[in-house]
């Protein structure tokens, strides 16, 4: 007796899978001028070539005081896919002046590949000044949602 298999294909723009990454909630500090990790990444690996990935994030942060900027990027395995997603700009000659905010950002991706794809949020300081890519306590999360092409 034979055993009977049944391939399920799903219409294009069907939910195939979601992956959450990480949480953090403990600040990051970063004084680069150039963009490095946050540490803030989620790993999905696609059914399809044809599938999109939905990229959705939530990132905090906190500029401290005086004259800074914190710039934001969305990288895949390491190499960027789109430069400024996030920026917030502070200038303040006292020691009050100061931002702690948040944004969301989401990404519609094709990768064209079913290998283990790792999806990273990047930042940078402008100016090389003392910023928080996160602000202690407050959640930062990114999430990857498969999509049937």
């Amino acid at each position: 007796i034979g055993t009977l298999t049944r391939a399920t294909t799903f219409p294009a723009g069907h939910v195939l899978q979601v992956v959450q990454g990480p949480i953090y909630s403990a600040s990051l500090l970063n004084t680069s001028t150039t963009y490095v990790t946050t540490n803030l990444a989620v790993t999905i690996t696609p059914a399809s070539t044809s599938s999109k990935i939905l990229v959705m994030l939530s990132q905090t942060y906190d500029t401290q005081a005086g004259e800074r900027a914190i710039e934001f990027a969305l990288y895949r395995d390491g190499s960027s896919i789109q430069d400024k997603i996030g920026y917030s700009y502070v200038r303040g000659d006292s020691s009050n002046a100061r931002v702690i905010g948040t944004f969301s950002y989401n990404h519609l991706h094709s990768p064209s590949t079913t290998s283990s794809t790792t999806y990273q949020l990047y930042a940078k300081s402008n100016g090389g000044n003392q910023v928080y890519v996160r602000y202690s306590g407050v959640a930062s999360t990114m999430i990857a949602m498969e999509i049937q092409g």
